[in-house]
């Protein structure tokens, strides 16, 4: 992970393929930023000039808050995950709803399935799914899943292979495949410290009865 301090004192801590970018006035005229992955916020406060987050999915709105968003263009769900404080936010194409998260909540937006056909005039485009849930502590610290990954925890709940793949690939900067459809749909729980990609995939083979075969930077999975 990588932490930095932006202009007005807030810190963000980005996780394994994330990038934010903001423009020259930060802190001065306005306190915007664009983000492409997963990162960690800790907002000063500052109720002149509120703090906005804007990814692909969803904006973000705060004056000062800890909270954690998750949003990789290439996942089929984005995540905005509330700490401390209060967020306020926008989904992208539902400017009419504000959604407001209270600490220890998770919002969850899964992208629309792209429509097989062409739309005929006048029938809207699908929407996103939207929903709100309780965070996961199923670990006997008191950290939750979401933001393992501050402390060098690789961590999932009840996720499917298919997901658990993503975000390997990205930690450890391989590519992951999955020859068996069935297996994509497995779900796993686990934390991992400090484990080597081969140890990580030994203890996933264990525990889902699979094989795998890692040639350079290319790991496949079979049954």
């Amino acid at each position: 992970k990588t932490g930095m301090k932006l202009p007005d004192g807030s810190m963000v801590w980005l996780n394994a393929g994330s990038e934010i970018s903001y423009g020259k006035d930060f802190g001065k005229s306005s306190r915007y930023v664009k983000l492409s992955g997963e990162a960690y916020f800790d907002v000063a406060h500052d109720a002149a000039h509120p703090f906005i987050v804007h990814t692909d999915i969803f904006d973000i709105k705060v004056l000062g808050t800890a909270f954690n968003v998750k949003a990789y263009t290439s996942d089929n769900e984005s995540e905005a995950t509330l700490v401390r404080g209060m967020i306020e936010l926008t989904v992208n194409g539902e400017d009419s709803r504000k959604i407001l998260l209270k600490p220890n909540e998770k919002l969850i937006v899964k992208k629309a399935e792209p429509e097989k056909e062409s739309l005929p005039p006048g029938k809207p485009a699908p929407k996103p799914e939207i929903k709100i849930t309780g965070l996961q502590t199923p670990f006997k610290d008191s950290a939750t899943v979401e933001t393992q990954w501050l402390n060098d925890c690789l961590a999932f709940r009840d996720h499917k292979l298919k997901d658990i793949a993503l975000m390997m690939s990205r930690w450890y900067g391989v590519t992951i495949e999955i020859k068996d459809t069935s297996l994509e749909e497995k779900e796993f729980s686990g934390i991992f410290k400090d484990e080597s990609l081969d140890q990580v995939m030994h203890a996933l083979k264990l525990a889902g009865g699979f094989d795998y075969t890692v040639n350079k930077n290319k790991v496949t999975i079979v049954p």
